[in-house]
């Protein structure tokens, strides 16, 4: 039986070993600005310029919507993935051309409320903190890690709270 814990235990440490943690906290960063940049993309359509461009005819758009998954196909290959910045860097990056293409070709891709409802609540809203990045403040990973974990208990609180108003819809 200790033969088997010990086994466990082994098993274990060597995932976590090979997990590289690091590149597994800029992923998980990369994807909460992802729900951010959602909701700045549903931001950018109702511009001036984008409802211009979204009434293009659909030749033209599919050119324009061509030329930018070249220039995303471009990221992808010039970027490497070989630090947790640059496949943060990478993910955000070749993440804008096809989620602005997706918004010129199919119009309005507002989501409905409900969804515009869990978007806003796990967005986590910097515009009114001062940066702390660099040698003065946290590192990006620290900032990272403290931002994940009050993102996780601003969730908890409106679940919680939702669960005292009467639970689901």
């Amino acid at each position: 039986m200790n033969e088997t814990i010990s086994g466990a235990i082994l098993t274990i440490k060597d995932m976590l070993v090979a997990a590289n943690i690091p590149m597994a906290i800029s992923s998980m960063i990369e994807d909460f600005v992802k729900i951010k940049a959602e909701y700045k993309y549903n931001e950018l359509e109702k511009t001036k310029y984008f409802r211009k461009l979204k009434s293009l005819e659909d030749k033209q758009k599919l050119v324009i919507i061509a030329l930018m998954f070249l220039v995303n196909s471009q990221l992808k290959n010039i970027l490497k993935e070989n630090t947790p910045w640059m496949s943060f860097l990478k993910g955000i990056l070749t993440d804008f051309f096809p989620e602005i293409g997706k918004r010129l070709w199919n119009g309005d891709s507002s989501p409905d409320p409900d969804e515009q409802e869990v978007i806003d609540m796990i967005r986590i809203d910097y515009a009114h903190e001062k940066p702390s990045y660099g040698p003065a403040g946290k590192s990006f990973f620290k900032r990272a890690k403290d931002d994940f974990e009050d993102g996780l208990d601003f969730i908890l609180e409106k679940l919680e709270e939702n669960e005292n108003k009467g639970g689901h819809k």
